[in-house]
């Protein structure tokens, strides 16, 4: 991807799950990764309904809210690379090779209803299994905390009616924003948290020390004889910097013991080392 006198020194992978990456690069260029951060965003194809025709729409919303609001709505595009782009489609109008249907009729009868994404009917036909596969997507959440739920088109009241027909195609973030594949992308220099251990031990007790040392076995170690802090290893011969986990455990431990956190802990940048932050609309598996 990256030319030879543009190659990145180093890439890490700091998180990576079904929704969310967050990656490091090393000696490259901000510009360098911004292409590839407007690349993600606006030139990888996916699937969104594109075009909708409401037959009958009794509710409280106009027409051109709900047809937006569908067009938002995630879609499964695992297979978006076997279908076609309807501009390029040998086709009048449209066909199963570069578009799929939905269908969505709603009637309330009861108090009111809530209408979901879950609601819309895929109208290929049984051999296609290709147009079957385009599905809403209703997973979310990060590699920690993850979970399942359909989304919310609109409320209806009794005696409301919502019916019509949504046709989904394939295309690129470019042409609008709901077929990016990623909600959220960012680039930043990585910060670095660098911790004032000769200070902050003046303001703690041996008791307290053992819990530092505690929360971060990997990071402190306790001088039994001269009851010092220390870090069990430095980065490069140079002041130890802290990462990110380790970071959020100190500011909390801090917060607990009611300390100032910003007398202790200086927080740097590198330059060189930039991250990338990515969050998905789950459309596209990793």
């Amino acid at each position: 991807f990256f030319l030879p006198i543009m190659r990145p020194d180093k890439v890490v992978w700091e998180e990576f799950s079904e929704f969310q990456a967050q990656l490091t690069f090393s000696g490259v260029e901000n510009t360098i990764i911004n292409s590839l951060r407007r690349t993600m965003m606006n030139e990888v194809p996916t699937l969104a309904i594109d075009l909708v025709s409401i037959e009958i729409n009794t509710t409280i919303f106009h027409d051109e809210f709900i047809s937006h609001r569908l067009g938002l709505i995630p879609l499964n595009s695992g297979k978006v690379d076997k279908f076609r782009f309807n501009r390029e489609c040998e086709c009048e109008e449209r066909c199963e090779a570069c578009s799929c249907i939905f269908s969505l009729d709603i009637n309330v009868l009861e108090k009111e209803k809530l209408v979901f994404s879950t609601d819309l009917k895929n109208l290929s036909s049984e051999e296609n299994l290709l147009g079957k596969s385009v599905v809403p997507i209703h997973n979310s959440g990060s590699e920690k905390s993850s979970f399942s739920e359909p989304i919310l088109i609109a409320k209806l009241r009794n005696g409301q009616r919502l019916k019509l027909l949504a046709i989904a195609k394939k295309g690129i973030g470019k042409e609008h924003s709901k077929w990016s594949p990623v909600s959220i992308i960012r680039l930043e220099n990585k910060p670095f948290f660098f911790l004032d251990l000769y200070k902050l031990e003046q303001k703690l007790n041996k008791k307290k020390k053992k819990e530092l040392v505690e929360i971060l076995p990997n990071l402190l170690q306790l001088d039994p004889i001269r009851e010092t802090l220390s870090y069990k290893k430095r980065i490069n011969d140079k002041d130890p910097y802290i990462n990110n986990t380790s970071f959020n455990l100190i500011i909390k431990w801090l917060s607990n013991e009611r300390i100032d956190s910003e007398e202790f802990i200086k927080i740097y940048s590198e330059n060189n080392q930039i991250l990338l932050k990515i969050e998905t609309t789950g459309a596209l598996s990793n």
